[in-house]
């Protein structure tokens, strides 16, 4: 039998090398490098290792933004990532359940995320829910509208509400 110890570790920094590892397999992994966007930092990393290699990345970080006026308070989650070899069982997807049960324990309102239309279907399927108005985000030049799809996951009671969406901040 091929036993596998798979374990969940959460960390307040990445390493340059797992930084290597996760994010500089490829070109352009996430699908975003043409928009020429500057991300924001997440504060808190979830990481997936299997047999002591770690496979899948969902980072999260804790932010307050402006809904029509009134302030919300969200848990941001970004650079969800799984290495090629290990893609399609799962390990994103625990990650992502894992980071929304610690994102209430932050008692925010919502997760929010930025992603790409096609990989819209994929975080649908968890629940998060797409934001159709305009969704006003930082970048160096001053607020752009998010080119991106945003999406949140409705973390309290209340409803999200309607209205503009002002990050306030680097898209994450």
């Amino acid at each position: 039998m091929n036993f596998v110890t798979r374990e969940i570790r959460q960390s307040n920094s990445l390493t340059d090398a797992e930084k290597e590892k996760l994010f500089g397999w490829g070109v352009d992994i996430f699908g975003a490098d043409d928009l020429n966007l500057r991300w924001r930092p997440k504060d808190v990393h979830f990481l997936m290792d299997l047999d002591g290699q770690t496979v899948s990345h969902v980072g999260v970080l804790k932010h307050e933004i402006s809904v029509g006026g009134q302030l919300v308070t969200v848990g941001g989650v970004g650079g969800v990532v799984t290495l090629p070899a290990f893609q399609k069982n799962g390990y994103a997807r625990e990650l992502m359940l894992h980071a929304a049960e610690f994102l209430k324990q932050w008692q925010v309102d919502a997760g929010l995320l930025f992603c790409l239309r096609r990989r819209v279907p994929y975080y649908e399927s968890q629940g998060w829910q797409v934001i159709y108005g305009p969704v006003m985000v930082e970048q160096p030049s001053g607020g752009i509208v998010s080119p991106l799809e945003v999406m949140v996951l409705p973390l309290s009671k209340a409803s999200w509400p309607d209205g503009e969406v002002q990050l306030n901040s680097f898209p994450w």
